[in-house]
């Protein structure tokens, strides 16, 4: 009966140890899932994000704060405390989830967001917002955020006035998976067209890049002209040089001559466009 007592007292106090863990452990653990599950560390360009900012990836500047609504180039969150990360040997650069879970700046300027509506990007550096068109999003909202939650900040739009409005922002529970979302309300152009507008706009206002679009537009207009002159051209020769057989069928050599003349002046035509395109392109 005595050597029974301290195995009793030994089990009593192994189940108060795991009771006590329960309630301190666990808590811990539910928050530390509010980040990513697993994070890598990349190097920002620039100083103002901050925890929970939605960044993107560009080809001169590396990751940046989004600033742009559906941003084809989404590329993951900015991480604090994830519950594993996988640093660099130079121990340069943040963390950045792009899987499990992590908690997102948002705000209402697409509305209030409720759990279950994806989340993509806004024109407001790194902050998230509702998604209601196809487009690309950052994942799955697990919790909701409404008008009256987080804190009331003053929004401005540069192109419209009118769109000035008060908005809620705060912080989400995302599940991240960055993809493109195919959404009940489509959106005014076809997806191809919203790409293309998109990553237009984007490199118009890049500096940088704003001389390689002009020069981009400029040799597919000269293209398109020789194409077109070309193509008319043809077009034309071909029945008024069967018409004239018809009518003068002693002509004919001659006629067939003129015919296949203005083939080669077409194709000399797409050929002269197609080369100064590309020497446009070469500047």
């Amino acid at each position: 009966m005595l050597k029974v007592m301290p195995i009793l007292k030994f089990l009593n106090f192994s189940l108060v140890l795991l009771f006590t863990l329960s309630f301190v452990v666990a808590p811990a653990l539910a928050q530390s899932t509010l980040n990513s599950d697993i994070s890598s560390v990349y190097e920002l360009s620039e100083t103002d994000a901050q925890e929970g900012d939605i960044l993107s990836s560009t080809s001169d500047k590396g990751l940046v704060r989004t600033t742009t609504a559906y941003d084809s180039h989404l590329f993951g969150i900015l991480q604090s405390q994830p519950l594993m990360v996988f640093r660099r040997v130079d121990n340069k650069g943040k963390p950045v989830g792009r899987n499990g879970t992590a908690r997102v700046n948002v705000t209402t300027l697409n509305g209030p967001i409720t759990a279950g509506d994806y989340v993509t990007s806004s024109d407001i550096a790194g902050k998230g917002q509702k998604a209601t068109l196809s487009g690309y999003v950052i994942g799955v909202a697990l919790t909701s955020f409404g008008e009256n939650d987080g804190t009331k900040t003053d929004y401005t739009n540069t192109s419209d006035p009118k769109l000035n409005k008060q908005i809620a922002s705060g912080t989400v529970t995302v599940a991240l998976k960055i993809e493109y979302a195919e959404l009940s309300t489509a959106r005014s152009t076809s997806r191809l067209v919203s790409t293309f507008s998109t990553a237009l706009f984007q490199n118009m206002k890049d500096p940088n890049k704003f001389v390689d679009v002009l020069r981009y537009l400029a040799a597919a207009a000269t293209v398109l002209v020789s194409l077109g002159i070309g193509f008319f051209t043809f077009s034309r020769s071909i029945p008024k040089g069967v018409e004239a057989i018809g009518r003068n069928p002693l002509a004919e050599k001659a006629i067939l001559f003129s015919i296949i003349l203005n083939i080669v002046f077409t194709i000399l035509t797409a050929g002269i466009g197609i080369a100064v395109a590309a020497l446009i392109l070469r500047l």
